[in-house]
């Protein structure tokens, strides 16, 4: 599918255009362009919602059909609101443009020389974006959109997207019960129902199973933490913007912690170490909260409360390249037992010039970048290297995965931290009994389990691994006056075997139950009728096929080999 930037950014001028026609008070800012089409941003004097869509597009429709030409024009600096004005200050890339006599604005990428040019489009969705992510100022609209010249690329991007439709987290969660949200609850608080709670606790055993093989520590920290703490680490000035507001209680200030290192910082302090001891591996499953904007909020994908998997090793820095090999056989274990598919591995570099978001060590840096390169040439990744893509306090390894929005999500990550252990004075004792700075290393396995789940929800179209599923076998007595009875006997029978089964006695008609059990994606159904009840056996049909099978209990449960 070709998305061509000329024809895209031309569309997204066309809608703002579109938009001061509708409605003259609106102040427009510009367009932006991505690999799914564009999106741009304004304010408006009044609700919008994509019920005005077919309002938009027909207007829209009026300004291609003109034939206007789209004109680089000499620089003007009169009628510029002051969100333009904002584009005009910090972009070097600026264009001057006109549309017909009444419509100018600036532009920061390439544009296509007539409206004409544009022979599809659809707009797609609509949201919110708090001016500068600042949700201290106004909130803009913005719309999202996608154009083409050509009716083959067109035909492709609408099958694009029902394959979008069927991988969105969102429609899987919502069919399968994973998930909700509730607007009474908050917005970006997810509710995990009780399948998603299943799910969760059998990654949660998984990962227990193969840290506590890896000698890892567990530990369980507060949710709290005070603001002084993370003040010490940095993180209070480096990411004050996605903080909640502190929270003021008898002369203490906490804050709704954010990230779970400073905790764990604390709990290496509370003895003194020995070089035998390193390095010493942490992890736990901590409750985070992070603040969002409504715009920015995307089903699990971007949330303001979380569980993360969080792990932390404390070594010697010439124990480096063997903790960093060992993790990356964790996570190869961790992504093939999950059915995770990961399409890209990045280096994510600071910027040199960036002072105020890095921490000023050019040394540190580029020992640290180095060391990571080396071990990722010797572990055989082509790894891309993203340049002001670090942590503020070291450079990591991102292991990114494709959603079904085309966008790729990190689903876990290596991080070298030199900053923190001076921070907060960690130490520990060499063969001289001399005092020691120790590196840490952030290790996050999964992500958040909101991220992760959203993601292998996508990936796997909600037909999830045989172990994953929250109902693994769906039971079905054709009539419950005749066939319950014995439906009751296989349903302990497969209980006690450990399978997760939902026995539906409801008085629904066959063809109904069968319908959620296909609705839910629950791999297996059995059916109960007369004659698996007189032979004492079971009929079942996997998702996705048609034909059944008879089998005994005994041969159904040998075949599934759990």
């Amino acid at each position: 599918m070709n998305i061509n930037k000329q024809i895209n950014n031309a569309c997204a001028q066309v809608l703002l255009k579109a938009i001061k026609k509708i409605d003259s008070n609106a102040l427009i800012y510009t367009s932006f362009i991505n690999e799914n089409g564009f999106y741009a941003d304004f304010l408006f004097p009044n609700k919008l919602s994509s019920n005005d869509f077919k309002i938009i597009e027909k207007e829209m429709k009026k300004i291609i059909a003109s034939g206007n030409k789209i004109e680089i024009i000499p620089q003007f600096k009169s009628g510029l609101n002051k969100y333009q004005k904002y584009l005009l200050n910090h972009d070097k890339n600026i264009q001057y443009i006109k549309i017909g006599d009444d419509f100018k604005n600036i532009i920061n990428d390439e544009i296509a020389s007539n409206v004409n040019k544009i022979k599809f489009f659809e707009l797609t969705n609509i949201g919110g974006i708090y001016w500068q992510n600042n949700v201290k100022k106004e909130q803009l609209i913005r719309i999202y959109g996608v154009a083409f010249d050509q009716k083959e690329d067109y035909e492709e991007w609408k099958i694009f997207l029902q394959n979008q439709k069927e991988s969105d987290h969102r429609k899987i969660g919502q069919e399968m019960e994973i998930f909700t949200f509730d607007n009474s609850v908050g917005q970006g608080l997810p509710i995990w129902l009780p399948n998603g709670e299943t799910i969760k606790n059998q990654i949660k055993n998984f990962l227990f199973k193969i840290f506590n093989q890896e000698h890892f520590f567990f530990l369980d920290t507060p949710v709290l933490g005070s603001k002084k703490l993370y003040e010490i680490s940095g993180h209070w000035d480096h990411y004050k913007e996605n903080n909640f507001p502190p929270i003021v209680i008898d002369n203490e200030t906490f804050i709704l912690r954010p990230m779970t290192c400073p905790h764990h910082m604390m709990v290496y302090k509370q003895k003194p170490h020995s070089y035998r001891e390193l390095p010493i591996y942490y992890c736990e499953n901590s409750k985070l909260h992070r603040y969002e904007s409504s715009g920015g909020l995307i089903g699990l994908e971007r949330v303001r409360y979380m569980e993360l998997f969080d792990c932390h090793i404390i070594c010697k820095a010439d124990q480096i390249e063997e903790v960093v090999k060992k993790l990356d056989g964790i996570l190869r274990t961790v992504h093939e037992k999950l059915q995770i598919k990961i399409d890209q591995v990045d280096l994510s570099l600071h910027d040199k010039n960036d002072k105020e978001k890095y921490h000023d060590d050019p040394k540190m840096w580029e020992k640290a970048e180095s060391q990571l390169r080396n071990i990722l040439k010797q572990l055989k990744y082509n790894a891309v290297e993203m340049e002001g893509e670090a942590a503020f306090y070291g450079p990591k390894i991102d292991y990114q995965a494709k959603s079904n929005l085309g966008k790729m999500i990190t689903i876990s990550t290596i991080q070298l931290d030199f900053l923190l252990p001076k921070k907060f004075e960690l130490e520990y004792l060499d063969e001289n009994l001399k005092k020691q700075r120790p590196v840490l290393i952030h290790f996050g396995v999964i992500g958040t389990y909101e991220r992760f789940i959203a993601t292998i929800l996508s990936q796997t179209k909600g037909i999830l691994p045989f172990w994953l599923f929250p109902v693994q076998v769906a039971l079905i007595p054709i009539n419950n006056e005749y066939h319950l009875e014995y439906a009751e006997i296989v349903y302990k029978k497969l209980k006690d075997y450990g399978l997760r089964v939902k026995l539906d006695d409801s008085n629904e008609r066959l063809s109904k139950k069968i319908r959620d059990a296909q609705i839910s994606k629950i791999p297996y159904q059995i059916i109960i009728g007369d004659s698996e009840r007189d032979n004492k056996n079971i009929s079942f049909r996997k998702y996705g096929e048609n034909e059944s099978t008879t089998k005994t209990i005994d041969e159904f449960l040998k075949m599934l080999k759990l």
